[in-house]
């Protein structure tokens, strides 16, 4: 007994100065969103079309896993709301689509230092068939919202041929 209170006594009278948190490298005024095929690097999507789709190893639907990083403010750090969908070129027929929340965290280190990086999202093709979607050409929107009520969204649109193998 003797011990737990001197023990306590001992954390009590411990004073911690609280610092504020750091400025974050990532925060800044412009605004810009970019995506990452599976296996490729940021900017792959403007030079070579190709996206991948597959079926994911627990089953489902088939999808293309992409990753996203974003430049903006620094709500950002609060997450945003990423909406995803491919567009047949052709026929104007919605081939994916996904919604989702998506935490972000200010990456300091790599490729990526500087913006905001989340988890890989998935891009679902619910109603499709993988050996349906093969040699389809479209038109992948992506869209990055702030959950901070008036900050501006970003969107990006890449032309993507899919690629099933």
């Amino acid at each position: 007994m003797v011990r737990a209170l001197v023990f306590m006594g001992a954390v009590a009278g411990c004073a911690v100065d609280r610092v504020p948190p750091p400025t974050r490298p990532c925060a800044t005024d412009q605004l810009d969103l970019e995506v990452a095929p599976p296996d490729g690097d940021f900017g792959d999507l403007v030079g070579d079309p190709d996206l991948w789709c597959g079926h994911p190893p627990q089953g489902g639907a088939p999808f293309s896993p992409l990753r996203v990083r974003v430049t903006g403010p620094d709500v950002f750090a609060d997450g945003v709301d990423l909406d995803m969908s491919v567009v047949d070129n052709q026929t104007g027929e919605e081939l994916g689509h996904t919604a989702l929340a998506l935490g972000l965290t200010c990456a300091n280190v790599g490729d990526s230092a500087g913006t905001w990086v989340g988890s890989e999202a998935h891009l679902r093709y619910t109603g499709f068939a993988l050996d349906t979607l093969g040699e389809r050409s479209g038109t992948l929107t992506l869209t990055v919202a702030p959950r901070t009520a008036d900050t501006p969204v970003v969107t990006r649109s890449f032309d993507v041929a899919l690629v099933v193998d």
